[in-house]
């Protein structure tokens, strides 16, 4: 009796001593680690692919480099230091991941397109494809923007990257 309380005693303390290592600072620091990637789904747009006074969805690729799926909590789109409203500029998560460029409106059939806001999204297979929804009226505006901002979680811990970006680099 007294073998086997001893015996337990010890794989006790060997579970705790693994459960630390496994959850200490630098392992969890390292599951946390990656950066967000953003391209265009079709590199290049023109001038002729657009109607003025028209409101557009442009899809792009938001790609993970770590280990564990973040998940998505904010994207903002930013002139220099200034945020831009949705007004302007609104973002979402194609969860078909299909949407590449669409005039609105555009069938919002669910097997085609299913847009979502970037709120708690968790990115699938370390990717996602967002969704910029524009008007082509405000192009002077849509031409300053220049960064574009993720808040994201990895295991709990919020994180935020920013990303160059010209999502309009013709009238750049």
């Amino acid at each position: 009796m007294q073998r086997k309380i001893y015996l337990l005693l010890f794989v006790s303390i060997l579970a705790i001593a693994v459960l630390t290592l496994v959850f200490s600072s630098p392992v969890v620091d390292k599951l946390q680690e990656g950066s967000l990637s953003l391209t265009r789904s079709r590199p290049w747009f023109g001038n002729n692919d657009f109607t003025d006074n028209q409101v557009y969805y442009l899809g792009h690729d938001l790609v993970w480099d770590g280990m564990l799926n973040p998940t998505l909590e904010k994207i903002e789109v930013y002139s220099n230091s200034q945020p831009h409203s949705d007004d302007l500029i609104a973002v979402y998560i194609d969860t078909v991941g299909s949407l590449v460029l669409a005039p609105d409106p555009f069938p919002q059939d669910s097997e085609v397109v299913n847009l979502v806001t970037p709120v708690d999204h968790t990115m699938d297979d370390k990717r996602a494809k967002v969704v910029f929804k524009f008007d082509t009226g405000f192009w002077d505006e849509l031409g300053q923007m220049n960064r574009v901002d993720v808040t994201y979680k990895v295991l709990g811990k919020q994180k935020v990257q920013s990303i160059d970006i010209i999502l309009f680099p013709e009238w750049h």
